[in-house]
């Protein structure tokens, strides 16, 4: 990001070379889209800008994107450019964590920013007709300044609605067998990192899953020492001696009568130290299991004096964060959830007087 007099430059440079599949994203069409929403939502947010700037053309003159010619992001003519959708997710979230220094109190920790766009489809013999289900699983933002994040909503520059689980078991064959927040706890931050949810999808009959997925290898990122998030995951018949991970992006995938699949969507990143959330509010997390004990501890540094009560030990709790800000780092729940990756990081570098901002 390249801040110049009334222009703010979003430089893509550098991104990977055009692909022979339907990943490549329309420059104009979808790209361009992007750059201008993450700007506008960033410098114009309705509702909290003193003046009411229209939507036209005029308000994205000044931001200017560059995508080298060829690129996934400015494919060359007749490139395939049909799943996008996660693409320019991840060019809005991180035009937000660019201006993370320059703009703290109107930007977010890390954001899901992606989705798992599945289609579940199969061949009914007695009607003799195929059937194919769309499906769009969210995640959930991040922490922001002065305000937790939202839990399992549409996130970002999505735009889509939620499928009721009434309408998949009454209109095709197959059932939803889960659907709720993840039992894994919210990213630390002074301001928490939002929830993903967990929902698992079982076939009546026969059919096959493909999936237009993402992040499922990086976390979402913490920012101003606030935790990463968690990955996204897909697995086939979890928990069993059947189970099978599957990658973000497959076609085809084969699924008999009776069998599941699993989605986790990530948990976005923290907004800030964590030693600096009210005790109460870390005491609320708990009762509504946002949290554990243990992270309650070692990322927040709260001691209860009654682990049943819940009662804050007010003496403890300043002692030990002392301590945690005396010592910090070295702590990781890597193993401890999955192996998904919420790990503590520290805040970016200062950029005051520097006009060109990234996200490292």
């Amino acid at each position: 990001m390249r801040v110049e007099g009334d222009e703010i430059t979003v430089d893509l440079t550098g991104s990977n070379a055009e692909v022979p599949t339907g990943f490549n994203v329309p420059f104009e069409g979808s790209l361009l889209v992007s750059a201008y929403y993450a700007v506008r939502t960033v410098l114009l947010d309705e509702v909290t800008f003193p003046e009411h700037v229209p939507q036209n053309d005029g308000v994205f003159r000044p931001v200017k994107v560059i995508a080298p010619k060829g690129t996934i992001y400015n494919p060359t003519f007749p490139r395939a450019c049909f799943s996008r959708f996660c693409q320019t997710q991840r060019v809005v979230d991180n035009v937000i964590l660019a201006l993370a220094d320059a703009l703290p109190e109107k930007v977010t920790a890390g954001n899901s920013a992606g989705i798992h766009f599945c289609s579940y489809a199969g061949f009914l013999a007695e009607s003799a007709e195929y059937w194919i289900y769309l499906e769009v699983n969210e995640g959930s933002y991040g922490g922001r300044f002065g305000k937790d994040a939202m839990d399992s909503v549409d996130n970002l520059m999505a735009n889509t609605r939620n499928n009721p689980i009434e309408e998949l078991d009454m209109r095709f064959p197959m059932r939803c067998d889960q659907y709720e927040l993840r039992p894994e706890p919210s990213a630390p931050g002074r301001w928490r990192g939002g929830i993903g949810i967990v929902r698992r999808n079982r076939f009546l009959v026969d059919g096959t899953y493909s999936c237009e997925g993402d992040r499922q290898t990086d976390p979402p990122v913490g920012i101003f020492g606030g935790w990463d998030g968690l990955v996204a995951s897909c697995r086939k018949n979890p928990d069993t001696p059947r189970e099978e991970v599957l990658p973000a992006k497959v076609t085809g995938i084969p699924f008999s009568a009776g069998e599941f699949i699993e989605f986790r969507e990530p948990n976005a990143a923290g907004y800030g130290d964590p030693l600096q959330r009210d005790p109460e509010q870390v005491r609320e997390d708990l009762l509504d299991d946002f949290t554990t004990l243990e992270l309650a501890r070692e990322a927040y540094g709260v001691v209860f004096a009654d682990e049943r009560t819940l009662e804050i030990d007010r003496a403890a709790t300043e002692a030990l964060r002392a301590k945690l800000r005396d010592h910090p780092g070295g702590l990781s729940l890597t193993d401890r959830f999955a192996g998904a990756a919420l790990l503590k990081v520290s805040a970016p570098a200062s950029v005051a007087g520097n006009a060109e901002f990234g996200i490292g």
